[in-house]
């Protein structure tokens, strides 16, 4: 009861009536139509925002666990996969580990359970609320957690997730008998995901400090001068993620900006001296000049984004970089591929720019032996976005490309990330792909 009202408490901005309604609710004394009818005069979707931020998540499951009317939360309640199915997965297994291993820190403050903040719904706090020890067990960690267990991944992941359309397509998820094959997974962790465990002693192993915007180019697609560093913030969230760095088994270095123009990341690949592995996604031109440096680091991979298969292209999409320096970080990656546990790959962001590029593309990437990664180009950047513009001539020739070329044979493995969700290609055409 105290919880709840501490709760409660918060919801001032809302004013009196409705945190009584929803006390009494939660007693089940007030009935669900008398709440809905003070819901419908504010405005919803910032109502569920504002709970979900501050974790409020037993609120948010008294609500949706009371009121059984056409009103449903930002996350889509009722489009849940066959009951069969859920049973399945929550008898033998689970769909996605990152929430119980992954822990994504944000420029803005924002810590995410995965490794790509584009994919979750919800992140599960904000470092300026909460201190990252609880951050890591808060509400909405745990109540994702829950979700993940129970199948219901509509409640927490975007459907444009990569591994959320390879379940979809394949059904495939991940046993719990075969929990001991992911390196990412401490024997501690293991065990608490056999007993569906919720809030973790495990600590994360996979960390990403997606802290920074500097880069060294500036490319057509990038929103990043539209998000200034804050400082503060930024020794917060970087504090955080050096608490957890002794537990890590990787580091996913990325960002806004780029892992070798920023100083906290480049420092970081210099010196380290732990036992993580490091996963890199960089745009490849600073390379070769801190490649002895680092060198001596484990490598799980490397990701380069270059957005083209032509010098042409590549150097109108990303402005300040040669494609003469591109090759050169080519050929140092292709000369050192045994530092990499895995292969090399190149990734494109699609566009309007590029997309007829795509057979040229994996051409290179297999003159190189380099793995292809793809993802849709987000915001409105003039008429690049084919996506949101909903460019049915484009969309239908990508689409028919991409049916095309996976039905060749090559010696690389495609990822094609978030376009299948876009081009509607049916289950029964087999991919050749592998998930993220």
């Amino acid at each position: 009861m105290r919880k709840l009202n501490s709760i409660l408490n918060r919801l001032i901005l809302f004013g009196t009536k409705i945190k009584i309604f929803l006390k009494l609710i939660s007693l089940g004394i007030a009935h669900p139509q008398v709440l809905l009818k003070i819901l419908k005069s504010i405005n919803i979707r910032r109502f569920f925002y504002y709970l979900q931020t501050y974790n409020n998540i037993e609120l948010i499951q008294i609500i949706t666990d009371n009121i059984k009317l056409k009103i449903n939360p930002p996350w889509g309640i009722g489009t849940y996969p066959k009951k069969e199915m859920l049973n399945k997965i929550n008898k033998q297994g689970i769909i996605c580990l990152r929430p119980f291993y992954a822990m994504n820190f944000s420029s803005n403050g924002n810590i995410w359970g995965c490794i790509c903040s584009s994919w979750p719904k919800y992140s599960i706090g904000n470092i300026k609320h909460n201190s990252i020890i609880e951050l890591w067990n808060s509400d909405t960690a745990q109540w994702i957690r829950h979700k993940m267990y129970k199948g219901e991944w509509q409640d927490i992941c975007k459907s444009t997730c990569p591994t959320i359309i390879d379940y979809l397509r394949s059904n495939k998820f991940i046993k719990y008998e075969e929990l001991e094959k992911d390196e990412l997974l401490s024997l501690q962790l293991i065990k608490e995901i056999k007993l569906r465990k919720v809030y973790l002693e495990s600590p994360p192993t996979y960390l990403q400090p997606d802290t920074s915007s500097i880069c060294n180019l500036n490319c057509i697609m990038c929103n990043r001068e539209q998000c200034r560093d804050d400082l503060t913030t930024q020794k917060e969230l970087w504090a955080a993620f050096e608490y957890y760095l002794p537990t890590a088994k990787v580091i996913f270095l990325s960002g806004w900006g780029d892992p070798f123009a920023r100083p906290d990341t480049n420092k970081l690949l210099i010196n380290y001296k732990g036992p993580a592995k490091f996963y890199i996604l960089t745009n490849g031109l600073l390379l070769p000049k801190y490649w002895e440096q680092i060198k001596h680091q484990k490598f799980v991979s490397l990701s380069i984004s270059i957005d083209a298969a032509t010098k042409k292209t590549y150097e109108k999409i990303r402005r300040g970089g040669k494609w003469e320096d591109l090759l050169k970080t080519f050929d140092l990656v292709k000369r050192n591929r045994d530092k990499f546990e895995y292969p090399p790959m190149i990734n494109m962001t699609v566009m309007r720019s590029n997309y007829r590029e795509i057979p040229q593309f994996f051409d290179l990437a297999e003159s190189y032996g380099f793995n292809c990664f793809f993802q849709s180009l987000c915001g409105k950047f003039g008429d690049e976005n084919i996506f949101e513009l909903k460019d049915t001539t484009a969309l239908n020739e990508l689409r028919n490309m991409v049916i095309n070329e996976t039905s060749k044979k090559r010696s690389i493995d495609i990822r094609w990330g978030n376009l299948l969700a876009h081009l509607n290609i049916p289950f029964n055409i087999n991919l050749h792909s592998i998930s993220i």
